[in-house]
């Protein structure tokens, strides 16, 4: 079919579909006006006259413009970002709640258990070890949260002997390198250490003078152990156990005054 054949049909129908839908011709009518395009003008007229009485029925029904209008602000404004203010204190179901709650209990138990293996593990450590700057944090923060003058002056005797241990174990491991900033590290210790029970004297007289007796005495200790490892040792080794020696005679020199 040309075009100008389809024109001529189309302004057919736009004539004759209006009259066809008020009911003023029939459909015959029309088709018999126009016997050379009837064949192709009669399924035309008859679906556009289906459509027409089909109107009513397709029209949506009161109302439904503007409720599908709201119902679409709705929508948005469900789908509008939440912020991390909004989320935290938003109401939450029984079994999600308890599920956050099992969750964070969970998350602290596990960090426990890690942070325990880890202070056990650190204890281990000597002075050169990954883990051995882990061991003098948990040390430090030990002391920190220690308040009692005489638990703390305990405390510091049980350091100095940790690292009068470390020095034992680093010349049987032959690992002579660390043990000049070891020394310093003991010397600075027993400083501290020597320092808290004379606050701890202040506090409680009877224990500290119990300390006392008893940092003297793992100091002598030590120093007669570190005195025969450097007899035994090769002469390489005198050096550093001779600084460490000298630590340690500063240290009972010091508790005596």
């Amino acid at each position: 079919m040309n075009t100008y054949r389809a024109k001529q049909i189309q302004a057919i129908v736009d004539e004759a579909f209006p009259r066809l839908a008020a009911g003023e011709i029939s459909l015959e009518a029309v088709l018999a006006a126009h016997p050379e395009e009837a064949a192709i003008l009669r399924p035309q007229l008859e679906s556009a006259l289906w459509l027409s009485a089909q109107q009513n029925k397709l029209a949506p029904r009161p109302g439904y413009v503007s409720s599908s209008r709201h119902n679409q602000v709705s929508l948005v404004k469900a789908m509008r970002p939440v912020s991390w203010w909004q989320r935290l204190w938003r109401p939450r179901s029984a079994q999600r709640l308890a599920l956050q709650v099992l969750s964070l209990s969970l998350l602290v138990v596990s960090l426990a258990f890690v942070f325990n293996t880890l202070r056990l593990a650190s204890r281990l450590a000597l002075p050169g070890d990954w883990l051995y700057p882990a061991k003098l944090s948990i040390e430090r923060v030990t002391l920190t949260l220690t308040f009692d003058p005489t638990e703390k002056a305990r405390m510091q005797i049980e350091l100095t002997q940790r690292r009068t241990t470390e020095i034992v174990q680093l010349v049987l491991e032959d690992d002579l390198e660390q043990l000049p900033g070891t020394a310093r590290r003991l010397e600075t210790q027993i400083d501290q250490a020597v320092n808290d029970i004379q606050r701890a004297e202040t506090a409680d007289p009877a224990q500290a003078k119990a300390l006392l007796a008893a940092m003297t005495g793992m100091l002598e200790n030590e120093r007669f152990i570190l005195t025969l490892l450097r007899d035994m040792e090769p002469g390489y080794a005198s050096t550093g156990l001779d600084q460490v020696i000298a630590v340690a005679t500063a240290g009972l020199n010091a508790l005596e005054n």
